[in-house]
């Protein structure tokens, strides 16, 4: 079943407007927005892989590393430093999740762009306050929808700034019921 929904959820995107050739010079909220949109979608459905040829386009060198995540288990992560900031990339393909954060002064830019392109995944989401909170270090908006019968797509936009760092977050996860 994960694969009807992740092939759903493929379909419905909207291409990504970045060349290979723009790739450098391209901002982390651009990038960010490029790996949410067009790339998580290929890698919840096996399409590409994180250490396939389509994400070290994007400047991803090396391996990538193990790490658990507290809600979707074991998850494969890369990320790609650069002078103004850093982009993390992070999928569990057992679970179809997918993660892309931006860590750095960016945080702000990547996390305005993230949300503003929603649409690109061609689905009519609502709040999901089940998903959502506050405090003073970050906010979690959560957003689901059913794009079609026993398939639930949800969405986080993490923005959160503390004694830790800065961070914006995209998290994008499918279940077949």
């Amino acid at each position: 079943m994960k694969f009807r929904a992740t092939a759903l959820l493929a379909a419905l995107c909207i291409a990504s407007p970045h060349s290979a050739a723009t790739v450098q010079e391209a901002s982390l909220a651009e990038l960010a927005v490029d790996i949410a949109y067009d790339k998580c979608p290929k890698l919840h459905d096996d399409e590409i892989k994180l250490d396939g040829p389509e994400i070290k386009a994007l400047g991803f060198v090396g391996a990538p590393e193990t790490r658990q995540h507290p809600r979707v288990g074991a998850m494969q992560i890369l990320s790609l430093k650069r002078g103004d900031g850093e982009i993390v990339i992070g999928a569990a393909t057992e679970t179809a999740f997918c993660q892309v954060m931006v860590l750095g002064p960016q945080r702000e830019t990547a996390h305005a762009a993230l949300r503003a392109n929603l649409g690109r995944l061609g689905i009519d989401f609502s709040p999901d306050p089940a998903s959502s909170s506050a405090n003073e270090y970050s906010t979690v908006e959560g957003l689901s929808a059913r794009p079609e019968e026993g398939v639930t797509v949800g969405v986080q936009f993490i923005n959160a700034s503390g004694p830790r760092g800065q961070m914006a977050a995209f998290q994008v996860f499918i279940t077949d019921q």
